[in-house]
């Protein structure tokens, strides 16, 4: 994907990238996907893509029921999007603070303050990020080393598993057993090593709900 700016404004044009190991291979390019490092190599398609993609091409998009994302069947409510176009009129359209706006950060330090009965300090221990998949993989580059393992129950999150590779370390599954979705403490045990460094623990959990 190439973005340029020129007399016309910006400009968008999507292209397959090839590049040539030498010069003589100049009239037998190469696929960039032949270049891909070994971490995206390793990585599959998006299961909550695919299963979007099929469910459109099968139903079609006006019969189409999204069980895959969260794309709810009715409008927004005017309220909101009221509100959000008068912050953008009243000057709320520039960078914010990258850790989040302090007034954010001050209302969630609020609320977490009650929920865990202790002081939560909005300027050092509060952070706002875009969505919990960009939390899980902050944390994770914060807390792991390559060669570190990292226990994951699973089913699990699609990101979960990438999320381990990109930090360099290696997950180890813990499997939840069908009705209840609970798992064997002995399995649990097992699956921890002198490598391991983190287990991610996702309460509801995403995809059975299990608490």
């Amino acid at each position: 994907m190439f973005v340029g700016a020129g007399n016309g404004g910006w400009r968008c044009r999507s292209a397959v990238i090839r590049v040539r190991a030498r010069r003589s291979d100049w009239s037998a390019p190469i696929l960039a996907t032949d270049r891909l490092s070994l971490k995206a190599q390793s990585f599959t398609e998006s299961v909550i893509r695919e299963m979007t993609r099929l469910n459109l091409a099968l139903n079609g998009p006006e019969r189409a029921i999204n069980f895959a994302q969260g794309f709810p069947d009715f409008e927004t409510d005017p309220r909101i999007l009221d509100a959000a176009a008068n912050a953008l009129r009243d000057g709320y359209n520039q960078y914010a603070t990258t850790w989040g706006a302090p007034q954010l950060r001050e209302a969630i330090a609020r609320r977490q303050s009650v929920v865990w009965d202790r002081a939560v300090d909005p300027e050092k221990e509060i952070t706002v990020s875009c969505g919990a998949t960009e939390a899980m993989i902050a944390a994770m580059l914060t807390l792991v080393n390559p060669g570190d393992e990292v226990i994951v129950f699973e089913p699990f999150y699609e990101n979960y598993g990438p999320d381990c590779i990109l930090s360099g370390a290696t997950p180890r599954y813990v499997t939840l057993e069908a009705p209840d979705w609970s798992f064997d403490p002995d399995a649990l045990r097992a699956a921890f090593t002198e490598k391991t460094r983190a287990i991610v623990v996702n309460t509801p959990h995403n995809p059975t709900g299990k608490v």
